[in-house]
């Protein structure tokens, strides 16, 4: 029995085709692939900038306005001169509600952490409350991290900012 040549183009044609739809479904994973984490990467880069943005003005800034406290605050800042921390404020802050202070650092549709820590890894307590706030980031997709040396009220201490997604 021989194979006629109108048969032998047809099996051409279908094993070429399932070669071509196999290759194109390789190549749309792999497109796939680098879309995501290029997108990603871009995101990441975005909260890196934000959380260095925040932390800065945290620390460089007394705020907007500059005598702020509680509910009168535009920007949050922290600051008496660059580095230094006044804790009045940091009180206020640590106390102040989540989504307020959150529209008020400005950090867009990140969540946050805070905490200002000693040598020792501890928490610090400032007019008898722990210098923490936000919403630790426990089951996060994306996280930016900003460490900071300050004094607070004449003591040496570490601040924590997290932005999360």
């Amino acid at each position: 029995m021989s194979i006629r040549k109108g048969q032998a183009w047809s099996m051409d044609f279908i094993i070429s085709a399932a070669l071509f739809l196999m290759v194109l479904v390789v190549l749309l994973f792999a497109w796939n692939y680098v879309s995501s984490d290029t997108s990603s990467q871009m995101e990441i880069k975005r909260m890196e900038t934000k959380v260095l943005d925040i932390s800065d003005s945290i620390i460089m800034t007394p705020g907007l306005p500059a005598d702020w406290s509680g509910s009168d605050v535009v920007i949050i800042g922290l600051a008496i001169e660059e580095g230094k921390l006044n804790g009045t404020k940091v009180a206020e802050f640590v106390a102040m509600d989540y989504d307020d202070a959150r529209t008020r650092l400005g950090t867009g549709a990140y969540d946050f952490y805070f905490r200002l820590k000693d040598s020792d890894n501890r928490t610090i307590t400032i007019q008898e409350t722990d210098a923490e706030a936000g919403v630790y980031p426990s089951d996060a997709e994306m996280i930016a991290a900003s460490e900071r040396y300050v004094i607070v009220d004449g003591t040496p201490a570490t601040m924590v900012l997290l932005l999360w997604l």
